[in-house]
């Protein structure tokens, strides 16, 4: 008779958390063989080798839902395809490697004394592999958590599509085929859910310069806002509260505002819906940094730390489009209960056709300039979207003073 093991001596044999493995059975993926009357869990030798192998696979960069057909039995074609699939991945991953091994090693023959000089005399021997190295990576990165974000996540998509998108959700997830990845959390337990799928969120959030969280359920977007802030990614947070949140004290989502340089209540919107709401803040900044010169240090500097903040959107189209617009930013049904007249630091982003003239600009600038004082700390840019024709897009960010 095959010896039984408890739960925790198994757990504490594999170096996992009992957590985790009452998680792999609620999803199907990892039972028991045995359970007692007073509900206490019982494994064999067997199971045992079976989580070995999903602890591996894991390693391996398989999603738990991935694991769950393999184990469960996987059609041989579908077998195959998983395979090319990470196989693929892979190929990638081993070509960024070994491109980064190769200018290193250049860099260091070629050094005399002058670091910076060596490795650009690096990098001008490999420009082909860089440029291709770069066309694959994605400066900023947005996490969607819940099946709630998913209209959103979709807006995002059709509106910047070199966005880097994540979506976290339950099992069927998005099921529109516009976001670039998602990852299905199984089981009732979202936070325990995301902490099982970390490995494979990490890796994509160590190439982030700036990270968008839109929280659904707090407790993951707390997990995730911890991550990035031990990879020292500056992240912008989005949360949604529901009606029936919205008058608790302190707020769910209080440790994850805590954890985030920035953050929008994404219920608050100054003309339109939540979902537009929110799009409208994330295209706002990323748009600077995937369509314009300005640097990512310019906005990683202006957003660390910095707390609440305020989204203002304007959009018209005709001869007083530029008037209207302004009249939209600065009216008193712009603001939110919690105004930001006295901001510190603000980023405007002008979006339009080829048609929009530097005058323009200027005119817009200024009068934000003029309206927020000369002591506000302002990034602008200009993104060229030829489809908006006749239609101008501003929209203003605000935030407070740093905090402590």
């Amino acid at each position: 008779m095959d010896k039984l093991i408890a739960i925790g001596e198994l757990a504490a044999s594999m170096g996992i958390s009992v957590r985790a493995i009452r998680y792999y059975e609620e999803i199907g993926l990892l039972l028991p063989h045995s359970t007692s009357e007073t509900n206490y869990r019982f494994y064999t030798e067997r199971e045992k080798t079976t989580l070995g192998l999903i602890l591996l696979l894991k390693q391996m960069g398989l999603s738990l839902r991935e694991i769950k057909a393999l184990v469960g039995g996987m059609e041989p074609d579908a077998f195959l395809e998983l395979v090319n699939q990470h196989l693929e991945r892979l190929r990638h991953e081993q070509a960024e490697i070994l491109l980064q091994q190769e200018i290193w090693e250049t860099a260091r023959s070629l050094f005399d004394g002058d670091p910076l000089g060596a490795l650009q005399k690096a990098s001008l021997t490999k420009t082909e592999g860089i440029r291709k190295l770069l066309e694959h990576k994605a400066s900023v990165k947005v996490i969607g958590i819940g099946g709630d974000l998913a209209p959103v996540l979709a807006g995002l998509m059709q509106v910047e599509p070199h966005l880097d998108i994540l979506h976290l959700s339950e099992e069927g997830g998005l099921g529109t085929g516009l976001i670039c990845e998602t990852i299905s959390i199984q089981g009732s337990s979202y936070e325990v859910g995301v902490q099982e799928e970390l490995h494979q969120i990490r890796k994509g959030l160590q190439k982030s310069e700036l990270l968008f969280i839109l929280a659904g359920p707090p407790e993951p977007a707390s997990i995730l806002a911890r991550e990035a802030k031990k990879l020292g990614i500056p992240t912008i947070g989005i949360y949604h509260p529901t009606k029936a949140e919205e008058d608790i004290e302190p707020p769910p989502h209080q440790e994850f505002m805590d954890q985030v340089d920035l953050w929008f209540d994404g219920s608050v919107s100054s003309a339109s819906e939540p979902v537009d709401h929110t799009v409208h803040a994330v295209v706002g900044l990323s748009s600077l940094l995937l369509n314009t010169p300005i640097r990512i240090q310019d906005i990683q500097a202006l957003i660390r730390n910095q707390g609440k903040a305020e989204l203002r959107f304007g959009q018209a189209t005709g001869a007083n489009k530029i008037t209207e617009v302004l009249e939209q930013l600065f009216s008193e049904a712009s603001r939110s209960t919690d105004t930001r007249e006295s901001a510190s630091s603000a980023i405007l982003t002008i979006t339009a056709s080829d048609e929009l003239t530097m005058p323009e600009v200027d005119r817009i600038v200024r009068a934000v300039q003029d309206h927020l004082g000369s002591q506000i700390n302002l990034i602008f840019g200009t993104v060229i979207n030829p489809a908006l024709s006749d239609t101008l897009q501003v929209s203003l960010v605000l935030a407070g003073e740093s905090r402590s």
